[in-house]
């Protein structure tokens, strides 16, 4: 299996006026990392409640594909808010719609966790990296 670095953290926020009224405007983190540092059996209940191994959403995520966003997205929700989260076959966000940015202007804490509003001045991005 070949290894990847792990990706800088994402923020994401909801665009869809439906989604925004389900799980705010507000910033969410996905951060591989901090997932990585999670401990393995709270790792298996996340494969389990998405139905994919970890490893296959990183590489999802990475590689753009939409289950990878949604599952990507669903863990940020989940740890920051899982009641906001639900079921994650359940949970079906215009994920399409959901705004990107990945995180290079300072630390991000150790879990996923709405951030602040008000990020840098860096454009939106896809999780896709080049």
């Amino acid at each position: 299996m070949r290894s990847r670095s792990l990706l800088a953290p994402f923020r994401f926020r909801f665009t869809d006026a439906g989604d925004v009224a389900r799980f705010g405007d507000g910033w969410y983190v996905y951060d591989e990392a901090a997932i990585v540092r999670m401990p393995a059996r709270q790792q298996a209940l996340l494969e389990a409640a998405i139905g994919l191994p970890l490893v296959q959403v990183m590489g999802d995520f990475v590689n753009d594909r939409i289950m990878g966003r949604l599952a990507a997205t669903w863990i940020g929700v989940h740890l920051a808010a899982p009641n906001l989260a639900g079921d994650f076959d359940k949970y079906e966000p215009l994920i399409l719609l959901v705004q990107f940015e990945q995180v290079l202007d300072g630390p991000t804490e150790d879990v996923a966790a709405p951030l602040d509003p008000t990020p840098g001045e860096s454009s939106p991005t896809s999780p896709s990296t080049e």
